[in-house]
């Protein structure tokens, strides 16, 4: 009975380490590799100067889940200290830096893969004051497209010595023509949500203004994004016919009419083939920024449709859908 019990142990032991091993490799396996990727920085950019107390901000890469961002003074070969040397989930930080010259490397990450280094980017840290300081617009990004759900959430790199800031939304690309939508004044963070102001299709520009506690005032700077509230439109499936006989690889396409949105954000369709009907059991989906696409498929029945998405988030509804066998 003993020997029983013993022998019962092991094969669970076992059994436990197999499904372990198994699920560690299942993970790495539908890791994206991004080791050819490299990272794009919003703020600071080569030779910028900033203040003692700044954002530091980039695009989030797709596939990536943290990143390292790493600080040296005055240069990665010639490092007199080290300012910075860490991992974040986040793509900002908020850092306090002495006056000095610095490089950075930003180097993005996931659980199977690194991507390549952003850097080493040099910039520098000095007190800055009226004209000469700089405020960068980090949210929204400059020439983004946004949905009707946009949550009219502003953000700017802070300065040193600020009282407090002044912000203001227009409609149009012209700051100086645009109708005024909402303007505020006394803030004293970096931020701002703005809900009062119904974001329907179109242009919009916006600019934050410094007040410094020395009695001097920055300029204005303004950033233009868009809203594109409207849905792309609905395919139109024109090959393979339905019930058609094909052979692999089979070529899908389709057609879509003119967008009828004011601002027309690029769209691209999606294309899903299915195993089912209901498209439970999705075989294969393809994205792609014209209206036809080449696909290999083993010998089966299947079904296929396609719906259209644009660069602001904004989907189509699913085009009819076609059934096909491939010989």
């Amino acid at each position: 009975m003993q020997q029983r019990k013993y022998s019962l142990f092991l094969v669970h032991h076992v059994v436990l380490c197999f499904l372990l091993v198994t699920i560690s490799s299942c993970n790495d396996i539908i890791e994206k590799d991004i080791s050819t990727e490299i990272p794009v920085m919003i703020v600071p950019q080569t030779g910028d100067t900033i203040p003692e107390y700044s954002f530091f901000a980039w695009e989030e890469m797709p596939g990536a889940t943290q990143y390292s961002l790493k600080i040296y003074s005055p240069s990665f070969s010639n490092p007199v200290f080290i300012a910075f040397d860490s991992i974040t989930t986040t793509t900002s930080l908020f850092l306090s830096l002495p006056l000095g010259r610095y490089e950075y490397k930003l180097t993005a990450l996931n659980n199977g893969y690194s991507s390549v280094p952003l850097g080493p980017v040099s910039f520098s840290v000095d007190t800055i004051q009226g004209s000469q300081a700089q405020i960068n617009l980090l949210t929204p990004l400059a020439g983004n497209y946004y949905g009707a759900n946009f949550n009219g959430f502003f953000s700017w790199s802070s300065l040193s010595g600020v009282s407090s800031f002044e912000f203001s939304l227009r409609s149009g690309t012209n700051y100086q023509t645009g109708e005024i939508l909402h303007t505020q004044n006394a803030i004293v963070s970096s931020n701002v949500t703005v809900n009062s102001v119904s974001y329907t299709d179109g242009n919009y520009v916006w600019g934050i203004k410094a007040y410094l506690t020395n009695n001097t005032a920055t300029q204005t700077f303004t950033g233009t994004f868009q809203i594109d509230a409207t849905n792309p439109v609905t395919p139109t499936l024109i090959s393979p016919a339905n019930n058609a006989n094909v052979n692999s690889p089979s070529t899908f396409s389709w057609s879509n009419a003119e967008d009828v949105g004011i601002i027309q954000s690029p769209v691209s369709s999606v294309l899903e083939i299915a195993n089912d009907e209901a498209f439970t059991d999705i075989e294969s989906t393809e994205t792609v920024s014209n209206t036809s696409t080449e696909v290999t498929l083993n010998t089966g029945s299947y079904y296929w449709r396609v719906y259209n998405i644009d660069a602001a988030g904004n989907q189509s509804s699913y085009s009819s859908t076609r059934q096909l066998v491939v010989n």
